[in-house]
């Protein structure tokens, strides 16, 4: 639940860094939990970093952004919507360290704790901030019931199964795929184009990805 209550924390932050610089933008930022988690793993929990990670870190800090097209881009309220955003990324760090620590056969009980704690951290800052709505428009419920159904529910318990398995910061690296296939659904779904800038940025995600969760050589037999 504890877990719960940083994605709550998390999803609201993100909100709002929407509101202040926009959807890609605020992704990519919400994203860069990749650089949080693992010093945070290697500060409180031992792991420290391989070789593959720091080599691919450069690559993939690059193509989040040129995903996200934070080159030559301004507009909204950047210094409030980065900020939003970076405070997102320690939010959802802390998240999947805790989901991570948590992990066992069953996933679904975890799952449902954090579902859980982060209703009622969701709850607690909507009342705070005054932005609480209780009564959404149908079609923005069944919107929600769609996701809730799809990514949130089937996507979460896929990742709280394979977080136990994977070195924290391989676990984070790989969710850097969420922006670079982000790009392949907008296209199909929305008609949204991307650019050339963002079809290379989610290249070298990619390829940032594929750098750090590769398997060390094995040893020459001898």
């Amino acid at each position: 639940m504890l877990a719960g209550a940083f994605l709550g924390i998390d999803l609201v932050l993100w909100a709002h860094s929407i509101a202040d610089v926009g959807a890609g933008v605020a992704t990519v930022l919400g994203n860069l939990q990749v650089l949080f988690v693992a010093f945070i793993a290697w500060a409180y929990l031992r792991e420290r970093p391989s070789r593959r990670f720091f080599a691919s870190l450069p690559v993939v800090v690059c193509g989040v952004v040129l995903v996200g097209g934070l080159v030559g881009r301004a507009g909204g309220h950047p210094v409030a919507g980065v900020l939003f955003g970076l405070a997102t990324s320690v939010a959802y760090s802390l998240f999947i360290l805790l989901l991570r620590g948590s992990g066992g056969r069953h996933v679904a009980g975890p799952l449902a704790d954090a579902t859980i704690g982060a209703a009622a951290a969701s709850l607690v800052l909507g009342l705070a901030l005054g932005e609480l709505d209780l009564a959404p428009p149908l079609g923005g419920l069944a919107w929600l019931a769609l996701l809730a159904l799809t990514s949130q529910t089937i996507g979460w318990l896929l990742i709280t199964s394979s977080l136990p398995r994977l070195p924290a910061a391989v676990g984070s690296m790989l969710l850097l795929l969420q922006p670079a296939s982000a790009l392949i659904v907008a296209d199909a779904v929305l008609g949204e184009r991307p650019g050339l800038q963002q079809v290379f940025g989610a290249v070298l995600v990619c390829a940032g990805v594929a750098i750090a969760a590769g398997k060390k050589p094995a040893p020459a037999p001898g």
